[in-house]
């Protein structure tokens, strides 16, 4: 079917989608929805990307507009006007105008900016800080300065601005006094992450190990707790150049190599996109060789989708490239941090161009849904989704804005636009690790589970099942994970960095309980008041050095441990939850 002919429905006889997203901004001139804050007329001219903050409650929106003396990039925070080129006077640099950069936002509201200064004589990069929403600003880099970590090289220009939850920085940058091969670099929290042409990563399968010689677009993502790091890298030597996906310093996917138990019997031809979740779930896409008919979707090392499967069970839909909406079957793969996935991709056949599947198993939206420009609630303005140009992280509330072109019934393109996409919640809260964990005396798992809302504490409830009956546990929490984890006793204690035991009895750090004969952890010390007496409220401060509060934006990691029948011990599965 002709692209067009998915458009060629009338306007008032579209039928609803199956979600339909919110326009926030476009650049349809006649719509007031190109109308730029806080500007006298300005419209919008084009969109490059769009960043939240974990929990949705700050976003962030690079863009154009259509001021024709060049003075259009801008930024946007929470809808307003934050920096327009040329003519906002950078509150961090005195008697110099923004001039271009790039932007990210975390759930406290700090804001890290890459940004172009400009005066009269000369263009400055600098990387600025704000830990209060804008209002007071730090310079924590600027172009020139020695650059951290390498030896007579100084700053170049900076990009991909990432911040953690609690305000630390990375970023990749240009590198002056540097070589061609040698100028690039990642830096995290003023450590030295990876530099081009001098890191030779680990878990290269080549022959020979070969240096990184380029990052790429977008070439550094970080998990909110700052412990992981993904990239998409170019590894080279004088003969040859590679894609390949790097996750905490190290290759995990190489071209011209199988994936890892996937059973598929041709390498890698390229890596299209990577996303790193909130909680640190990585994602990678891309195609095998040969036209092999095998574009694929890895998370953490494993495929969960691949070209000619079905996008949802039992359709007769397929996922494939044949319709070269993108070029390519998979476009986007966003994960939020309760564990959900988002895939956007080609639709082989049946009559649409491509689709939005939540999880596997649910179509929230399409390629030509008709879209409600002016608000009225109608889709009565002639205008439908075309292909998605920009995507961002998904968030804990279950928001996601996209950034998509639009287009007439007849398929032609009337404008980019700006459209925010509410999913709700999604799963229950965390996202399991180490699992399933080793089988117990019963010959199962010991499961844990959590939700939030319980009204308790940090507001989390945690829940655990398939239990030994009669026997004994308490629960752990940490700062990191280790996966597959340190084998004891029976399991595997698959937590790290500082851990603490909620084991204190006659305080709230109690969490002492026993399993029933249907194998369901029964609570004693009476700290599992939301659920009358199951499972464990996590209290708003955890038992390791200093008592810290769980506060919002950051991410614990939670196990059981418990006695075994015939005295042993043994684990359930880790859970990593963003609060």
């Amino acid at each position: 079917m002709a692209l067009s002919a998915l458009f060629a429905l009338s306007a008032f006889a579209a039928p609803a989608p199956a979600q339909s997203p919110t326009v926030v901004f476009t650049e349809i001139a006649s719509s007031p929805t190109s109308l730029v804050p806080g500007t006298m007329g300005n419209r919008f001219d084009g969109f490059y990307e769009v960043r939240t903050s974990p929990s949705g409650n700050h976003w962030v929106l690079t863009c154009e507009n259509t001021n024709s003396n060049s003075s259009n990039d801008m930024i946007l925070v929470n809808g307003t006007m934050f920096l327009f080129q040329g003519f906002t006077f950078l509150p961090w640099n005195a008697g110099q105008t923004w001039n271009s950069g790039w932007i990210d936002v975390n759930d406290a509201g700090h804001l890290l900016v890459a940004s172009g200064t400009l005066n009269s004589a000369s263009y400055t990069s600098e990387l600025a800080f704000s830990g209060d929403l804008g209002n007071t600003w730090t310079v924590r880099e600027t172009e020139g300065a020695p650059a951290l970590g390498i030896p007579s090289v100084t700053w170049g220009y900076f990009l991909d601005p990432r911040l953690t939850a609690d305000g630390r920085s990375g970023f990749r940058s240009q590198l002056a006094g540097a070589t061609s091969s040698t100028d690039e670099a990642q830096h995290f929290d003023s450590n030295l992450l990876a530099q081009s042409g001098t890191t030779v990563p680990p878990g290269q399968t080549g022959s020979l190990p070969i240096a990184s010689i380029g990052f790429g677009r977008h070439g550094l993502e970080m998990s909110d707790d700052g412990q992981h790091s993904l990239s998409r890298v170019v590894l080279g030597n004088s003969t040859n150049s590679l894609d390949a996906v790097m996750f905490d310093g190290s290759i995990v996917l190489e071209e011209a190599t199988i994936i890892p138990g996937s059973g598929y019997t041709l390498p890698i031809d390229r890596v299209d996109g990577v996303h790193l979740s909130p909680v640190g779930d990585w994602f990678a896409w891309g195609r095998n060789e040969a036209n092999s008919y095998r574009d694929w979707v890895v998370k953490n090392g494993t495929v969960i989708v691949e070209e000619t499967q079905p996008i949802i069970p039992g359709s007769a839909e397929l996922w494939g490239s044949t319709n070269a909406v993108f070029g390519q079957a998979f476009q986007f793969v966003r994960g939020n941090a309760s564990g959900g996935t988002l895939v956007a991709g080609d639709v082989m056949n049946a009559g649409t161009a491509w689709a939005l599947v939540q999880n596997g198993s649910t179509i929230v939206m399409r390629g030509g849904d008709p879209i409600d420009v002016d608000g009225n609630g109608m889709f009565d303005d002639g205008a439908f989704i075309g292909p998605i140009r920009g995507m961002s992280d998904w968030t804990s509330s279950g928001d996601i804005y996209l950034i998509a072109d639009l287009r007439n019934g007849g398929g032609s393109f009337i404008g980019e636009s700006v459209l925010k996409l509410e999913l709700g919640g999604g799963p229950p809260a965390g996202i399991a690790f180490c699992s399933p964990a080793d089988n117990n005396s019963t010959g199962v798992p010991t499961v844990l589970t959590g939700t939030m809302g319980s009204g308790v504490g940090s507001g989390l409830h945690l829940e655990l099942a398939d239990g030994p009956p009669s026997q004994f546990g308490y629960m752990l929490v940490s700062t990191g994970r280790n996966v597959p984890g340190i084998a004891i006793s029976q399991g595997h204690l698959c937590l790290a960095g500082s851990v603490g035991r909620y084991n204190v009895a006659g305080t709230v750090f109690d969490s002492i309980g026993i399993f029933d004969a249907a194998g369901v952890f029964q609570n004693l010390p009476g700290t599992a008041t939301s659920s009358g007496g199951t499972g464990y409220d996590v209290p708003a401060s955890v038992p390791i050095t200093g008592n810290p509060m769980i506060n919002a934006g950051s991410i614990w990691n939670f196990q059981l441990w418990h006695r075994e029948n015939g005295g042993a011990s043994n684990f359930s599965n880790g859970l990593a939850v963003i609060f």
